[in-house]
C-alpha cells in the first residue's frame, strides 16, 4: 500500500514537470515568434539612386518600398550589405544602417498588411579612398525588427 502511494506521488510529480516544461516551451515559442520579421523590401519598387563623397564620408542614396506581410504592426530598421564596396575600396565598413531621410528617423513603423512605397533612405559610411562604386544595383538589405523600449 505504501509503495503504491509513493508511485502515485512520483507519477503526479512527473506529470506536473511535463506540464511545466510544455508551458515553458509555449512561452518561449511565443516570445520568439513575436520577434519574427514580416516586413520585406519590394525589389521591383526599390533602387539605388546615386552616391557622393563628402569629405571622408560616402553617402549612398536609395529608394525603397517596404511591405509588412504580417498580422501585426512592425517597427523595422534597414541594414545594407556593402561588402563589394569594401572590396572595391570605396567604403571602410561593409554593413551600414539606413537613415529614412523623408521621415528623419532611423526606423519606420509599418501597419499590418500595408506598404510604404518609394521611401528615400541614405547610407553613410567611411570613405576608403577609391571614388568609384563597383555596382549601381541596390545593395542587399536586411530588414531588422527594432527592439521596443519600455512604455512604447
Amino acid at each position: 500500500m505504501k509503495q503504491l502511494k509513493r508511485k502515485n506521488r512520483i507519477l503526479i510529480i512527473i506529470a506536473l514537470l511535463l506540464c511545466l516544461i510544455g508551458s515553458l516551451n509555449i512561452l518561449i515559442w511565443h516570445f520568439f515568434s513575436d520577434n519574427e520579421n514580416n516586413a520585406i523590401i519590394v525589389q521591383e519598387k526599390s533602387y539605388l539612386r546615386e552616391y557622393e563623397i563628402i569629405k571622408d564620408e560616402v553617402h549612398i542614396y536609395c529608394v525603397v518600398s517596404l511591405y509588412n506581410q504580417g498580422d501585426s504592426t512592425a517597427s523595422v530598421k534597414l541594414i545594407g550589405d556593402f561588402s563589394q564596396e569594401v572590396k572595391g575600396g570605396l567604403l571602410a565598413d561593409s554593413e551600414l544602417e539606413a537613415y529614412f531621410t523623408d521621415l528623419s528617423a532611423d526606423h519606420v513603423t509599418i501597419e499590418s498588411e500595408t506598404s510604404m512605397d518609394y521611401v528615400n533612405i541614405e547610407f553613410v559610411g567611411k570613405y576608403a579612398g577609391t571614388s568609384q562604386m563597383s555596382s549601381r544595383n541596390l545593395p542587399a538589405i536586411r530588414v531588422c525588427n527594432v527592439e521596443k523600449s519600455f512604455g512604447e
